[in-house]
């Protein structure tokens, strides 16, 4: 590694920002030519200097402080000067990810095992061309949300203070910013519900499905079922992609249909984000909000670009599953050519697949295996640096060594409580998925920030600590749904905490302490 970047990575203010499960080729395929052009037409610059470090199939992601308050104080510029751009710069975003999506659509009808390599290569390209536009609208809304949620807050603090009622304001912010519209998922979960639906009303088709009988042989037996389950396999079988997950299979869709059939739980949508549901009711509310505490202007403008926002960060979950779906068989060719798995294919970078499926080569076994222990990827100033083995280590030992001298020191943490009590239990600390998926009961999760891979484990937590994120994060939503006393915007959170710590977490007056 030449020197140079070790100290440009020194010099600058590290923020940990997101884990989750996207390997090198899912996330920096959208960082391309056209990614960053968008991007300026949306901040007015790309992200200069960005951190990524990749283990196995799991990326963590750390954004220099430096970057949030460039592209901050062009946002807030903006908004100055013109309130209505939050909303008007994703006005075409149907239009566009739906001509994304047709030309995905065609990619995945080819044939691509006829093709020869150049050919191949010149699929690859266009592909990577249809498959920008959503992943960059993906992080604008979460740079909106980040930055004009808190100014949001601090602006129903001041008009519910002046009433007295300030221990609202998690119930109005989350009123406020809750989508008006129906997503993918919340159709996709409707048309799932009516196939059961369908199911508990005919005693016959209810017993079968709760002996587990097979798939075929209950869709044959009734039509009418085999008609409803043929046609959400045709809508949806591509929902669970997201970038790196297996699409649905007949199995694991009638497995979760006889679970619903086996314990008669409702059929009520398990939210992830705020746009996962569609409720009415939550949109009389919202406008009896506005109506009684006078909004206009500005803050009108600020409600509906982050209900927008709200909206399209599950929209563009739905459109990232369909587009990854449609690049399967195109993938899994490529990484056949150079030798490799679809999901060895996953540790590389476009250019590298391009290079070495042009000239015909395969890839070492060492340099997989490098890839899969630690890969580092430094982004600065339009030019990606890939760094391996002792490199990445070294990189990843500079970042984390600044962020625990950073942490705050001692037994007491403070942040903003989202659904109120008071729980204590051993922390389990976790930073990716994986282990989050540790937690045993009566257990308080301690996360950096939360994607939602982490979603099905926050619902186990007894209670919930969140070093980033606020009052519309993946935490905050899964609290107050399920009230689970939470605290999001604990700085220094997992630094502080161990595994096993005895921790208090006082989500009345928003402090955690070790006890």
């Amino acid at each position: 590694m030449h020197q140079k970047f070790l100290k440009e990575i020194k010099k600058l203010h590290w923020v940990y920002q997101w884990a989750g499960n996207w390997p090198l080729l899912d996330s920096i395929r959208q960082r391309d030519a056209a990614y960053e052009k968008e991007f300026r037409r949306l901040c007015g610059d790309v992200p200069r200097r960005e951190l990524f470090l990749f283990r196995g199939e799991t990326e963590t992601v750390y954004h220099a402080q430096e970057e949030y308050d460039r592209l901050d104080r062009f946002l807030l510029r903006r908004f100055d000067r013109d309130p209505g751009f939050l909303v008007r710069t994703v006005a075409d975003y149907r239009t566009r990810v739906n001509a994304d999506l047709i030309a995905l659509r065609a990619v995945r009808r080819i044939n691509v095992a006829t093709l020869s390599r150049a050919s191949l290569a010149k699929l690859f390209i266009k592909a990577l061309e249809h498959h920008s536009y959503n992943p960059t609208i993906d992080i604008y809304d979460w740079y909106i949300e980040r930055l004009f949620t808190p100014l949001l807050e601090k602006d129903l603090q001041q008009r519910l203070g002046a009433r007295g009622t300030p221990d609202r304001i998690s119930e109005y912010l989350h009123a406020l910013v809750t989508p008006h519209e129906q997503s993918g998922i919340w159709k996709e979960r409707q048309q799932f519900f009516n196939i059961i639906r369908w199911i508990r009303r005919k005693k016959e088709a209810l017993r079968a499905a709760q002996r587990e009988i097979a798939c075929n042989e209950v869709c044959t037996r009734f039509k009418v079922l085999g008609k409803l389950f043929r046609a959400y396999m045709h809508a949806y079988v591509w929902m669970p992609v997201l970038v790196n997950n297996p699409p649905h299979t007949e199995e694991t869709v009638w497995k979760e249909i006889t679970d619903y059939c086996i314990s008669g739980k409702p059929l009520i949508v398990e939210a992830k984000r705020l746009g996962d549901i569609y409720d009415p009711e939550a949109i009389h509310r919202s406008k009896r909000i506005m109506r009684d505490l006078h909004i206009s202007g500005r803050t009108r403008h600020m409600i509906l670009g982050l209900r927008r926002m709200a909206f399209l960060r599950t929209e563009d979950y739905v459109v990232m599953s369909e587009s990854s779906y449609c690049l399967i068989p195109l993938y899994t060719e490529v990484a056949r050519r150079i030798g490799l798995s679809y999901a060895e294919l996953k540790h590389f970078l476009p250019e590298e697949i391009l290079n070495l499926l042009r000239a015909g080569k395969r890839v070492p076994k060492k340099e997989l295996q490098q890839r899969i222990s630690l890969t580092c990827l430094f982004s600065v100033k339009g030019g990606n640096y890939l760094f391996t083995g002792e490199e990445a280590r070294a990189v990843e030992k500079v970042v984390l060594t600044q962020l625990k001298e950073r942490a705050k020191k001692g037994s007491v943490l403070q942040g903003t409580p989202i659904y109120h009590g008071v729980v204590r239990g051993k922390a389990r600390v976790a930073h990716t998925p994986v282990e989050a998926s540790r937690i045993r009961k009566g257990e308080i999760l301690v996360v950096a920030s939360a994607s939602a891979g982490f979603v099905p484990f926050l619902r186990k937590a007894t209670g919930i600590i969140a070093e980033f994120g606020g009052l519309t994060s993946h935490p905050a939503i899964i609290s107050r749904e399920l009230r689970i006393p939470t605290i999001v915007g604990v700085r220094g959170a997992t630094v502080v905490l161990k595994n096993g710590d005895r921790v208090e977490v006082d989500a009345e007056k928003g402090i955690v302490r070790k006890i």
